[in-house]
């Protein structure tokens, strides 16, 4: 048992080791943008864009592999990782061939997109092999899906839900983790406001406050946009559909959310 602890405990380590090169390459692929986009040299940022997906790639496949290992480990089926596999190398392969085909192209930023998800979920699926302790059995989320359509809901809601509610869920533990106490006292004093005492917070001014406190110490966190905000209000409450599109600027959102949370919660 304590061996076993020990070999996830090395993984951990070397996961977060492949998330710090990542970001380092992250990092520096923005400076380089930031100083070419002065002067709109659009084939410079594709060649650049290009230079940064091949490095990623490596990486990513190095944390699938990893993936591989706990899985088979823990018992655990490793069909979802070959997917995400195979995913991974469509997706890089066809954007090296648009980047070949400039002018850039509405396929070209699809791609970026399509290469940030596909990284996105690989990166939530160690997290999740690296936390669970056993194989559980739970409903699938498709047997939810089934059972909504009575009231009008659809995938787009189930989704967007689980999405939304693991934003708030992922700030508050985080900022625990950080010492941030999101109470009211707390978020009136970073936001410089006034709460009146039966006034409840809303996620919205948690993170608006979380975002303020991390800017204080030169982290910054992904912009929740005003649209964002409103349809957080619609889906959760209101029984709104999202449509495809929104559905997955809902989830884009929250894997970048993840992605900029997971290094902070390591400490």
């Amino acid at each position: 048992m304590k061996e076993k602890a020990n070999k996830i405990q090395n993984y951990k380590k070397r996961f977060l080791g492949l998330l710090e090169k990542m970001e380092e390459i992250d990092n520096e692929l923005l400076d380089k943008i930031e100083e070419i986009d002065k002067v709109r040299r659009e084939n410079e940022i594709m060649q650049l864009l290009l230079a940064y997906v091949t490095p990623i790639t490596t990486l990513l496949h190095r944390v699938l592999q990893l993936n591989k290992t706990i899985a088979l480990m823990k018992g655990i089926s490793i069909n979802k990782i070959e997917t995400l596999e195979t995913d991974l190398t469509k997706v890089s392969s066809d954007f090296r061939e648009a980047v070949i085909k400039l002018p850039l192209t509405s396929k070209s930023l699809f791609l970026i997109s399509e290469f940030t998800l596909i990284r996105n979920r690989i990166t939530l699926e160690a997290i999740s092999l690296l936390t669970l302790e056993k194989p559980i059995s739970l409903p699938a989320l498709s047997d939810i899906e089934t059972r909504v359509g009575f009231l009008g809901l659809n995938s787009n809601w189930v989704s967007s839900v689980v999405a939304l509610q693991l934003q708030e869920v992922s700030v508050i533990i985080t900022s625990k983790k950080l010492g941030i106490d999101l109470n009211k006292e707390t978020v009136a004093k970073i936001l410089g406001k006034k709460f009146s005492k039966d006034e409840t917070l809303s996620f919205n001014q948690r993170y608006e406050a979380f975002s303020e406190e991390m800017k204080r110490r030169n982290i910054n966190m992904p912009k929740l946009t005003s649209d964002l905000r409103k349809m957080r209000q619609r889906v959760l409450h209101e029984g709104y559909n999202p449509t495809p599109e929104e559905t997955k600027a809902i989830l884009q959102f929250t894997a970048g959310l993840l992605d900029k949370l997971c290094p902070l919660s390591k400490n």
